[in-house]
């Protein structure tokens, strides 16, 4: 995490992001939150995910599915204490993920709970979710493509590397 009031730091660290990363995404958000209320930002999808399957009286199956945001998402609860402010910080990120092991989706979560203390005009930059994933599919002719030997013809194979990098921003104005 970084607290500075320079502009010329703030410069640095960002051309230092782009070095590291030069296919990020960036979203831009202003948001006005009261004192020790809560402010929120969610941007993602809204992801159902199967909790249970029952089979009912007639012989019928019912499945009981919950929806579920997945994304990115940012809570701050300031607190104005004399000339500073107090900042209870949540940032999540999640994304889900295909697996063969499991009989619904998974999800990947990660999470940074902070509090921090700066002055009216200063700058924080919370960092550190940071995730590399490798991901693998095969796709081809239904039972062709488990042939021994000449099954390979019928099928293709593909490997995917993914990787993602969380930076937040946050400038401080009291108004």
């Amino acid at each position: 995490m970084i607290v500075t009031e320079s502009p010329s730091q703030l410069t640095q660290v960002d051309n230092l992001i782009t070095r590291v990363d030069v296919r990020r995404k960036q979203v831009l958000i202003d948001a006005v939150v009261m004192d020790r209320e809560k402010g929120s930002i969610n941007v993602g999808q809204n992801v159902h995910f199967l909790v249970s399957t029952e089979t009912s009286n007639n012989g019928s199956l019912v499945q009981k599915i919950e929806r579920q945001n997945v994304g990115l998402g940012l809570i701050v609860i300031p607190h104005i204490v004399n000339d500073s402010v107090v900042l209870t910080i949540n940032q999540t990120s999640s994304s889900v993920s295909e697996s063969n092991i499991a009989s619904d989706i998974i999800t990947n979560n990660r999470e940074i709970n902070t509090v921090v203390q700066v002055l009216d005009g200063q700058s924080i930059i919370l960092g550190g979710l940071v995730s590399d994933e490798s991901r693998q599919s095969e796709s081809g002719v239904p039972l062709l493509k488990d042939i021994p030997w000449i099954g390979g013809l019928f099928r293709t194979t593909s490997d995917k590397s993914v990787s993602s990098q969380m930076f937040v921003l946050i400038k401080v104005t009291v108004i």
